[in-house]
């Protein structure tokens, strides 16, 4: 204590000044490290968000394929070999966003949808209106959930009858959607539905 009070002016204000800047370049680091700490995190998330995004469009879009494979009157497809492709595709699109899933409710109407998504090729004794119907339905709470899990602005419901109208080209309700298909393949069901999640 007594070498404090043996100090010049000038020697206590150096050792004070240099007091203060180590003090600063500590706040400076702890300020910077908890600044990237911060970054890292926001962009995790925003990460697993878009991962999450990417595999409920994946459910989608296999259910949207399967589906198209099939004519209006529920004909199946001439080639098994892409009825056994579909099954394969949705099987792992549901597997990978039942992982990711975080809501219940999106839980509940992914089961759904991949349970409606099995009518297609193990009918059970139902009719193909019905078949349809049930996975019209589905999907469409499918995409409800996970549009509101995401955040994304709710869109038009449609019942089932507008429906048919617009897959038909009758419906005064069905402007042209996004293809989420790849470019130059026919739209079938995914240019009138408007459940887009990607």
């Amino acid at each position: 204590m007594d070498s404090w009070h043996s100090l010049s002016q000038p020697q206590a204000a150096l050792i004070a000044g240099l007091i203060g800047a180590c003090g600063a370049l500590l706040a400076g680091l702890l300020a910077t490290t908890l600044t990237q700490f911060l970054t890292f995190l926001g962009q995790d998330k925003r990460r697993w968000e878009e991962t999450r995004r990417s595999a409920y469009a994946r459910m989608y879009r296999a259910v949207m394929a399967a589906w198209d494979a099939y004519d209006e009157a529920g004909k199946e497809p001439e080639e098994w070999a892409t009825v056994g492709e579909s099954r394969a595709e949705i099987r792992d699109a549901y597997t990978e966003a039942a992982l990711l899933v975080r809501h219940r409710r999106t839980d509940r109407a992914l089961d759904d949808v991949y349970d409606a998504s099995s009518y297609l090729w193990a009918r059970r004794g139902r009719g193909w209106e019905q078949v349809d119907r049930h996975l019209y339905d589905a999907q469409a709470r499918f995409l409800e959930a996970v549009r509101k899990e995401l955040r994304m602005p709710a869109l038009r419901s449609e019942s089932y009858e507008e429906y048919k109208a617009a897959f038909r080209g009758t419906s005064p309700y069905s402007p042209p959607q996004p293809d989420i298909r790849g470019a130059g393949e026919p739209p079938g069901r995914a240019a009138v539905d408007q459940g887009v999640i990607s």
